[in-house]
């Protein structure tokens, strides 16, 4: 984060803006890592393989960065501090 403050000050947008955007990349990412601990995790309860949730996640993936680009363009025409 130390890094992306004075870049998102650099091309113009807002801090809150950019820690939002870090937040929302940092969910994707625990989403479809394999090496995320909580996700293979909760993948072995429900007994779902990985090629299959990356089959069935990756619409929902889509979806949600679509939302997310959203709501950080939204955000950042807003103003939001």
């Amino acid at each position: 984060m130390p890094l992306l403050a004075p870049l998102g000050d650099l091309v113009g947008v807002n801090r809150q803006v950019t820690v939002l955007a870090f937040q929302f990349g940092d969910g994707f990412s625990h989403i479809i890592y394999p090496t995320s601990a909580s996700l293979m995790a909760t993948l072995g309860v429900c007994r779902v393989d990985f090629r299959n949730w990356l089959k069935v996640g990756a619409t929902l993936l889509g979806l949600l960065f679509i939302m997310s680009s959203v709501v950080v363009i939204g955000a950042q025409l807003m103003g939001y501090h």
